[in-house]
């Protein structure tokens, strides 16, 4: 039972003249210990639908200056008591020194806190396996409402916990919905990944050929370098692009473990690098002009500033920053890199701002949301954010072109026919489209992605292939062989899992 002085002052300011009558009684006959379904929090569609309250886009609420002014457990939020929501992240990576992926959502929900208010939100971090089943079963004896889960990896876990408790709601993101009490969210980058590739195509002049580092082999990765070839050929037809997969968002080891001596640079000696930046370095020897990547971070364009700044360094090689709206500055100075185009990158606060909303409000249903590129980039859920230093040379008017061009654009036409592929799926007929289903399953590659035939070859003269994705038809001969003399090449297992057990792409999506 909340103190009769404050829930009587909540009341003086709607209902004076009742109040007063009534406080000798407590004035608790809107402020049960369970607030009831017509009290604050409640769902409404008119003010005769609430007690003591007014309804305001569907939920009932009471105008308020400070939380005191507000009966217990509603809190005052923008000068209306309402129910707080309690709301818990699933984060893949990390948060704290975290460059890419994560960071995005918790930046994201950190925003929609901020639009919002009455978000009360908490979260654990570098989840995958077990324990995300553990950190769902946590989270629910603290009493959240609304679980998040930001990865694919946690489908299995996020379906198995709605399934456990069915008056909790989740939200997964590239995942499926269920009809009940999971919704799951995305957007389509390949139309920003489209448009990072007619950027790269400016820098890459000289060999036409840019690199792509995968990281955990699933059809978004796939779209994503497909797009970003399609947009550099709709500038320069001939471009090709060479793929290299790590196998997992990001090199889990704490210390790097790969040792090779970058020949591009005249002044490089043998290092220990992180698998992230020995595939980047694979990728430069090989020839690719801008190294673009599905990282989790951004050790990638930190490795190639490093060879370039240096006095008779790394010459005339560029790279695209991924997921992080600033992942082409310096991560400690901010300063802008002198070798970064720019980002491709994904801005959530939009979309978890609106999700929390209708949740709160109690007009969401289950469903998968999807945005699209749009033009105003402030609210746009996925874009490409250019780096403006001098020192990159390319004319924002021109990328901006590019990216109004795109928004005006179905999605649709980023991978529309005609063209070839290498070979897992027939040609794109002139003016075909991928059906959705299509879409979230692709395991193809376009023509002009190439490999190496022999991985372990890394120079200008090294034959290329054309490139497969790894699935159930394209393995490694042994899996357990971290050099191998022929394609696919991976780096890393998926952790928890035997070498080779993850690289199936056909196997890693979420089928309807």
């Amino acid at each position: 039972m909340s103190s009769p002085i404050r829930t009587c002052r909540a009341l003086a300011i709607a209902l004076p003249l009742l109040c007063s009558a009534l406080l000798a009684a407590g004035c608790s006959f809107i402020v049960d210990s369970k607030i009831k379904k017509a009290g604050i929090g409640g769902a409404c569609a008119s003010d005769d639908d609430c007690h003591a309250s007014t309804c305001d886009r569907g939920i009932c609420v009471a105008k308020c200056e400070v939380s005191v002014d507000c009966p217990v457990p509603s809190t005052c939020v923008k000068n209306l008591c309402q129910l707080p929501l309690k709301v818990r992240g699933v984060w893949v990576g990390v948060v704290s020194g975290g460059e890419g992926w994560t960071l995005t959502h918790q930046d994201g929900i950190d925003g929609a806190k901020a639009n919002l208010g009455y978000v009360d939100f908490g979260y654990k971090e570098g989840l995958i396996g077990p324990s995300v089943t553990t950190a769902i079963d946590d989270f629910v004896k603290e009493g959240a409402q609304l679980i998040i889960a930001n990865s694919f990896d946690h489908r299995d876990q996020i379906a198995a916990g709605a399934a456990k408790y069915p008056d909790v709601k989740f939200l997964i993101c590239s995942g499926r919905a269920n009809n009940t009490n999971m919704g799951a969210y995305f957007g389509r980058l390949e139309q920003a990944w489209f448009v990072a590739g007619k950027v790269a195509a400016q820098k890459a002049t000289t060999r036409k050929r840019l690199g792509f580092v995968g990281s955990y082999i699933t059809p978004e990765v796939v779209r994503h370098a497909n797009a970003f070839l399609r947009g550099a050929r709709s500038v320069v037809p001939e471009m090709t692009l060479e793929v290299r997969w790590v196998g997992f968002w990001y090199d889990y080891n704490q210390t790097p473990t790969f040792t090779y001596k970058l020949a591009s640079d005249p002044n490089a000696v043998e290092e220990k690098l992180f698998a992230e930046e020995y595939a980047a370095a694979l990728l430069i020897d090989g020839g690719a002009e801008v190294v673009a990547h599905q990282m989790d971070n951004q050790r990638i364009s930190r490795y190639v500033e490093k060879h370039t700044v240096a006095p008779g360094g790394l010459k005339d090689v560029w790279t695209i920053a991924n997921d992080n709206q600033y992942g082409w500055r310096n991560y400690e100075t901010k300063e802008p890199l002198t070798t970064a185009l720019g980002a491709v990158y994904w801005n959530w606060t939009s979309m978890y701002t609106r999700l929390l909303d209708e949740i709160h409000r109690q007009t969401w249903k289950p469903s998968e949301v999807m945005d699209t590129l749009i033009q105003d980039h402030a609210t746009s859920t996925v874009y490409f954010e250019q780096n403006l230093s001098p020192k990159i040379g390319i004319d924002d008017t021109v990328v901006r072109a590019y990216l109004n061009e795109q928004a005006q654009k179905s999605y649709l036409e980023v991978f529309r026919g005609p063209y070839e592929t290498t070979g897992q799926r027939a040609a794109l007929k002139e003016g075909e489209a991928l059906s959705e289903d299509e879409w979230r399953s692709m395991c193809w590659f376009s023509d002009g992605v190439v490999e190496k035939a022999d991985p372990t070859k890394a120079d200008l003269t090294s034959p290329d292939q054309p490139a497969k994705v790894p699935a159930s038809d394209y393995q490694p001969a042994d899996p357990a062989n971290t050099a191998p003399t022929t394609a696919p090449w991976i780096l890393l297992a998926v952790p928890g899992t035997p070498r080779g057990v993850a690289w199936n792409c056909s196997e890693n999506q979420i089928k309807q």
